[in-house]
């Protein structure tokens, strides 16, 4: 079993845009990833190439899923680490093991210039986490926080397509 991974292709948009929504859906399967935000994550990272990529996935010469790596140097690791932002492998190709085939990958690929790999899950994806947890992932030992600098308001109505509305976090002058 072959997976290929290679560098994003403006021809992948059509195909990778479904699958990036599906990553986003909330409990009542609705997304609330627009194909702007999508294209501007896309766009950011072929312009800031040292800031991270997206890479799709393929099996069988067909696109299969997509990933999405943040690069950063940490003081406190002495050196870059990967930051596993997104991983997603469309429903038909699951369960064949290509989640595991792409971690290799990663692994094989950045095993002599980076410090360590990092990632999240969230509580309903435990397939996921074990699939991390049989690979060699360990919880890290810092929580995890976060300080808004804006909050997102999503859409709450799904025939509307507005744009995405930014405002500023509490707090944040």
């Amino acid at each position: 079993m072959k997976l290929n991974v290679r560098q994003y292709a403006v021809t992948d948009f059509p195909t990778l845009v479904p699958m990036a929504q599906e990553m986003h859906c909330n409990e009542d399967g609705v997304s609330h990833l627009t194909r702007e935000q999508f294209a501007l994550t896309i766009d950011y990272f072929t312009q800031h190439t040292d800031c991270g990529k997206v890479l799709t996935l393929e099996y069988e010469n067909e696109i299969c899923g997509y990933a999405i790596l943040v690069f950063y140097w940490s003081n406190d690791w002495s050196g870059q680490l990967i930051y596993l932002d997104e991983l997603f492998i469309a429903a038909d190709f699951r369960n064949r093991g290509l989640g595991e085939l792409f971690l290799k990958w990663l692994r094989n690929e950045y095993r002599e210039t980076a410090a360590a790999l990092f990632l999240e899950t969230t509580p309903d994806k435990p397939r996921a986490a074990s699939l991390y947890q049989r690979f060699g992932f360990v919880p890290a030992e810092n929580a995890y926080w976060m300080y808004p600098f804006r909050i997102i308001k999503y859409p709450t109505d799904t025939s509307d397509e507005s744009v995405v509305q930014h405002t500023t976090a509490p707090g944040v002058a």
